[in-house]
């Protein structure tokens, strides 16, 4: 009887989603780099500023490392966003 009640348990206990379990899954980190990588590229500066550590300082060092009348018009909302404290912790 003990046997059985542990293998119940032991089974329902492996076949139990973890988000039911309480857990949270992971985030899926390679469709983030993924899509990180396509709003690059689309220049989505929200998202990127927003999601994507790595692409928004890459973008800031190259769009906003200079005075504010030479910031093209493009970068500039990103550039005030970024210089403002909105700039996502690099290396997370």
């Amino acid at each position: 009887m003990r046997k059985t009640l542990l293998l119940v348990v032991l089974s329902v206990w492996l076949v139990v989603p973890p988000a039911v379990a309480g857990e949270s899954a992971p985030p899926n980190q390679g469709s983030l780099a993924r899509q990180c990588q396509e709003a690059y590229h689309r220049q989505d500066l929200g998202f990127v500023l927003q999601n994507c550590p790595e692409e928004a300082w890459a973008l800031a060092r190259a769009q906003c490392e200079r005075s504010d009348e030479t910031i093209s018009e493009r970068y500039a909302a990103f550039c005030r966003a970024f210089k403002s404290g909105q700039a996502p912790i690099y290396g997370r």
